[in-house]
């Protein structure tokens, strides 16, 4: 996130989790980063009066299993187990895309403006999140893997 507000040009304020919705309460900040069901579950949505229309966070997750432990398992036991991670983590995906509709549809229902941006804005926005990419080349893993990434969030 460092490198995004570089590539804004604003000045983060630092806060420990617990600490945004009293950040939020007594206008220590006024905005934030976050997804849809994070703000509810948080309860930071509370104090939002504005939500933009473009998705501008990013969760990432993983099931990692070691080399050697895959390798120990029979080939059999190895291909259920790939092919059950597939079906969860595409379950996961439809639960995640299902609870963040919900949370947007029960803040628009609370009074929190939709802002909806032109294509212009959302290319300016994309400019900034390709600049900050390009500054986490080399700091976070190398241009390959980032493109990598970049082109499996399409």
């Amino acid at each position: 996130m460092p490198h995004l507000y570089e590539s804004l040009n604003v000045t983060p304020v630092a806060l420990q989790l617990p600490e945004v919705l009293t950040a939020l309460q007594t206008n220590r900040v006024d905005s934030f980063i976050t997804s849809p069901v994070a703000a509810v579950s948080l309860q930071w949505s509370s104090r939002a009066t504005h939500m933009l229309d473009m998705p501008t966070s990013v969760v990432v997750g993983a099931t990692i299993f070691g080399k050697n432990q895959i390798n120990s398992l029979p080939a059999d036991q190895q291909t259920i187990l790939r092919e059950t991670a597939t079906q969860f983590h595409q379950l996961l995906i439809q639960n995640l895309r299902r609870d963040e509709i919900s949370a947007i549809r029960s803040m628009s229902t609370r009074g929190i403006t939709v802002a909806t941006i032109g294509d212009s804005e959302r290319a300016q926005w994309n400019e900034v999140f390709a600049r900050t990419r390009t500054r986490l080349v080399g700091r976070i893993a190398d241009a390959a893997f980032i493109t990598r990434v970049q082109n499996l969030a399409r």
